[in-house]
C-alpha cells in the first residue's frame, strides 16, 4: 500500500518523544525509521509541486495536515490554503483515498482559539471535493508533556502542562494508526471522521502513571500561573477553558472499537 505522508514544514524533531531522563532502564523505541520499512521521503513544495510529488512516488493514497504555528505564521487563511492546495493536487494526481489529520470536534471551538479555526474550512473544502476521503480528529497530545521547543521540557521527577483539569488525550502514534485503519477499510470510512482520544484524565492521573512505571516521585503542575496564561497565550487559554467546560465528544471507548490497544499515559510514557 503506497501511502505519501505530507507535512507543509520540514521537521526534525523525533517521531515519538520519549522519557529517557525518568526510566529507570534505558528506553528505546520500538518505532523503526521509516526507510527501515521501505517508506521513500518524497521532498516537496505543497504550493506548487505537490502533484509532482504524489506522480514521482506514485502513491495513490495521501495522509495530510495543516500546520498554523510555523508553515502558516500564526495565519488561519495561509493555513486554509495549505489544505486547499493538497486536497486540490489530490484530486489532480488521481489518489484513492486521502486522509485529513484534523482536531475533534473542531466546529465548537470558540473563535479565539486561532489555531483550530482552519480545520473545519479544510474539513468542508475536502468533502466537497469529490475525493474519497476520511478525517482523524485528534484530541491533546501527550507529546506536550515533553515540548523543548516550547519550554516544557521532560525532565526527571516533573511533569508540567498548561492546565490541571481533567482533558481528553492522544498520542500521535494513534494518529497514525487510525489512518491506518482508514485506508485498510476505504470503503466503511468514505466520508467519516473518527475522534482520536485515547485517555480522559488530569494531569495528576498523567503523574501518577510516570510514577508508577518509572518508580521516581513525580512533582506535577502548572507549566505557567493562570494569569500568564490568560495574558500572553490567549489562544491556548480559551482552548483550555474549552477542553475544561464543553470539551471535546469523542470518547476512549470510541476509538477502542477501532484500536483496542490505544495508548494510555502509562503506555505512551
Amino acid at each position: 500500500m503506497a501511502v505519501i505522508f505530507f507535512f507543509p514544514i520540514a521537521r526534525t524533531s523525533p517521531t515519538r518523544f520519549t522519557p529517557q531522563q525518568q526510566c529507570p532502564t534505558k528506553f528505546s523505541s520500538p518505532l523503526p525509521p521509516l526507510t527501515a520499512i521501505g517508506v521513500t521521503p518524497v521532498v516537496c513544495d505543497y504550493a506548487t509541486d505537490l502533484k509532482k510529488g504524489l506522480d514521482e512516488c506514485g502513491a495513490k493514497k495521501l495522509f495530510f495536515i495543516t500546520d498554523f504555528f510555523l508553515a502558516a505564521g500564526n495565519n488561519t487563511d495561509r493555513e486554509f490554503e495549505q489544505g486547499k492546495q493538497q486536497v486540490d493536487a489530490a484530486k489532480a494526481a488521481g489518489v484513492e483515498h486521502t486522509v485529513f489529520m484534523s482536531v475533534d470536534t473542531c466546529e465548537e471551538f470558540p473563535p479565539e482559539c486561532k489555531h483550530i479555526l482552519a480545520k473545519p474550512r479544510v474539513e468542508a473544502y475536502l468533502k466537497e471535493s469529490g475525493l474519497q476521503y476520511s478525517i482523524v480528529g485528534a484530541a491533546c497530545f501527550f507529546e506536550n508533556l515533553d515540548d523543548a521547543a516550547n519550554w516544557n521540557p521532560l525532565t526527571k521527577g516533573s511533569l508540567k502542562f498548561l492546565m490541571m483539569e481533567k482533558l481528553k488525550w492522544c498520542s500521535t502514534y494513534d494518529l497514525g494508526r487510525s489512518a491506518s485503519v482508514m485506508f485498510k477499510n476505504p470503503t466503511e470510512w468514505n466520508g467519516k471522521k473518527m475522534g482520536v482520544v485515547s485517555f480522559h484524565g488530569s494531569l495528576d492521573e498523567v503523574a501518577d502513571a510516570l510514577e508508577k512505571i518509572t518508580g521516581f516521585p513525580v512533582k506535577r503542575g502548572l507549566a505557567m500561573p493562570l494569569f500568564a496564561r490568560k495574558l500572553f497565550l490567549k489562544d491556548l487559554d480559551y482552548m483550555c477553558n474549552f477542553f475544561r467546560d464543553s470539551g471535546l465528544k469523542s470518547t476512549p471507548e470510541d476509538l477502542a472499537k477501532h484500536i483496542p490497544d490505544a495508548l494510555g499515559p502509562e503506555a505512551w510514557f
